[in-house]
């Protein structure tokens, strides 16, 4: 007898107690070359699409920022906080390059390292240095 008891409900069929295995049927459209709907099925099939919510079921609201001339939420963070000039840290406590040279070649030396693109980078960055 399998562990965990008694289950109600069979594999590939609705769960009655479980919302979030609950998948949505896999749907092909036409495909526009020879297949494409079979390639579709598949990548639905390894990859289940959630299943969407019912109608009258509460849907998740993203938060809506607040007015203009509310009190801020962060007293000691000063308003230049994030941009280049001006007191508090700056584009790198965003983790985002000052530069975006300097950021691409961070992506590339990342996917491809060599020692070509590790000397283009460190230039980069001397020169945004200043």
């Amino acid at each position: 007898m399998p562990r965990g008891g008694a289950r109600n409900g069979k594999q590939g069929q609705a769960y009655g107690n479980r919302t979030d295995m609950n998948a949505q049927p896999v749907k092909v459209g036409p495909s526009q070359t020879y297949g494409q709907g079979v390639q579709q099925q598949q990548a639905q099939q390894a990859i289940p699409l959630p299943q969407m919510p019912t109608p009258g079921q509460p849907v998740p609201q993203m938060p809506q920022p607040g007015p203009l001339d509310a009190a801020t939420n962060r007293p000691s963070e000063p308003v230049t906080s994030g941009i280049a000039s001006g007191p508090g840290p700056g584009p790198e406590a965003l983790g985002a390059e000052p530069d975006p040279v300097v950021g691409l070649l961070r992506g590339v030396y990342a996917q491809h390292p060599s020692p070509d693109i590790l000397a283009l980078l460190q230039e980069a960055q001397q020169k945004t240095r200043g």
